[in-house]
């Protein structure tokens, strides 16, 4: 058996096998060589380009921050706080301003529909001078379209007199009044008929 085993080995070509084996052993180790050298320098140019992004950042951002300092200092420019506070101050400005020109759209026409109503004040027989200062009160109050006259009754207290028929008027019933009020006793007399030439009679009386 030992012998066969012998004969065996020596048939095998050992001569003509050594050289691919060799050449297979050196392609192995070139191409281990070969993928080491791939990935150092792979990973030396991302750290390059790595590096380079962030100087190029770096010099950028210092850069801003001296020609904004530069700017700065040309202009006379607040810090960034003050900036940004004066920057939200420009944004509520409208909104301010809407709801301002919301109430001067109501104030201008409460002023249109006083200025509308035909107000009349009728002085005493004892008290012919107070109407006057009743119209500049009322005049003040925005009631513009105030008249004077005089009646000969002898009242106790001073009689005011509304045609209820004009929804205008109505807004301003309690004003009308309150201004009244401030001089005179007054009380409500009837509502004046439709064909009256004014919306408002105040008749005053003693007091």
């Amino acid at each position: 058996m030992p012998s066969n085993l012998n004969k065996t080995i020596q048939k095998i070509p050992f001569a003509k096998m050594i050289y691919p084996v060799i050449t297979l052993f050196f392609a192995i180790i070139v191409l281990f060589l070969f993928s080491k050298t791939i990935i150092f320098l792979t990973g030396n140019i991302d750290k390059v380009f790595a590096i380079s992004n962030s100087s190029s950042q770096e010099g950028v951002t210092r850069f801003d921050l001296l020609n904004y300092q530069l700017i700065e200092r040309r202009f006379g420019w607040t810090d960034l706080s003050a900036t940004t506070t004066a920057a939200q101050t420009t944004i509520n400005i409208p909104i301010a301003t809407a709801a301002s020109s919301t109430k001067n759209t109501d104030t201008s026409l409460a002023a249109t529909e006083k200025a509308s109503l035909n107000i009349r004040i009728f002085n005493g027989p004892e008290k012919s001078e107070n109407g006057s200062a009743l119209q500049d009160s009322l005049n003040q109050a925005g009631f513009i379209g105030t008249r004077t006259d005089s009646h000969q009754l002898i009242l106790k207290n001073t009689i005011v007199q509304f045609k209820t028929t004009n929804g205008k008027l109505t807004k301003y019933i309690d004003e009308i009044k309150k201004i009244v009020a401030k001089k005179y006793t007054a009380q409500i007399g009837t509502d004046l008929p439709d064909s009256a030439d004014y919306d408002v009679s105040i008749l005053i009386g003693k007091k």
